[in-house]
């Protein structure tokens, strides 16, 4: 639709100390790719410690308040 804002925050968190998942980055980036495709302006964050998690989703927030469709993934 004309005048509508998709945005993404796309999150593939897989170097845990306690054991890795390997595809965790992988999968982030082809979820990022089809929701390009499908028109949404994606940010991917991968590995993200607590803290920076929270200010990637609070920032994500803030500036997609008046999208017309939030994704997070």
């Amino acid at each position: 639709n004309p005048g509508e804002v998709r945005a993404a925050l796309v999150i593939g968190n897989g170097a845990y100390p306690e054991g890795a998942i390997r595809q965790a980055a992988n999968d982030a980036r082809a979820m990022a790719d089809v929701l390009r495709e499908s028109g949404f302006d994606v940010t991917v964050q991968e590995n993200l410690g607590q803290e920076a998690l929270a200010r990637a989703i609070r920032a994500f927030g803030q500036a997609n308040r008046r999208s017309s469709l939030a994704v997070l993934y």
